[in-house]
């Protein structure tokens, strides 16, 4: 009886540590580079994920290469840009980013 309860005991610490193991094995951490240039974001599209207003700043979700960097976004326009909106990044300075729709795209050029 004894060994049936310590077979037990040891097959679930075993389960344990294998479940610990593929965990750490297939988890996808996404690699950081601090090295990123944030120049490169410019033209590309981003996701609103905190509303931006003329008054007010937001905040945006770009993909960069294996990345994703969310950054402090601004814009020139009167129009807010709702959570989940598509914008283009047309300017950023100092890791901030400058945002219009691709319609407004031409009066930033």
């Amino acid at each position: 009886m004894v060994t049936i309860i310590l077979l037990t005991i040891g097959a679930g610490i075993l389960a344990g540590i294998g479940i610990v193991i593929a965990i750490l094995i297939f988890r996808i951490n996404p690699t950081v580079n601090s090295l990123i240039n944030y120049q490169d974001c410019i033209g590309q599209m981003a996701e609103v994920v905190v509303p931006i207003t003329l008054e007010q700043p937001g905040s945006i979700r770009v993909k960069q290469d294996r990345a994703t960097l969310k950054l402090r976004a601004f814009t020139r326009e009167s129009e807010e840009f709702r959570v989940g909106d598509r914008v283009v990044i047309v300017e950023v300075r100092d890791g901030q980013a400058w945002v219009t729709t691709s319609a407004e795209l031409d009066d930033y050029c």
